[in-house]
């Protein structure tokens, strides 16, 4: 799964990929705007965002519930 850090009329966006197996039930990607921030503070937010969606989409795949 792929994230990326876009900039696009001075905003900063996080895309990431949804695996194939989650998509009957969510959309085929996920983007969220993270506004105002430099290139540095834009890629680290877009790897914390990245890790954690992986690591909800690993327990979604497993059937775990989220507390």
């Amino acid at each position: 799964m792929k994230c990326y850090c876009k900039e696009r009329k001075g905003h900063w966006y996080f895309r990431m990929r949804v695996p194939e197996e989650l998509h009957p039930y969510l959309p085929s990607e996920i983007s969220y705007s993270i506004k105002g921030l430099d290139l540095e503070t834009a890629r680290f937010r877009c790897r914390l965002l990245a890790n954690r969606l992986r690591g909800i989409f690993e327990q979604a795949k497993y059937g775990v519930k989220f507390a």
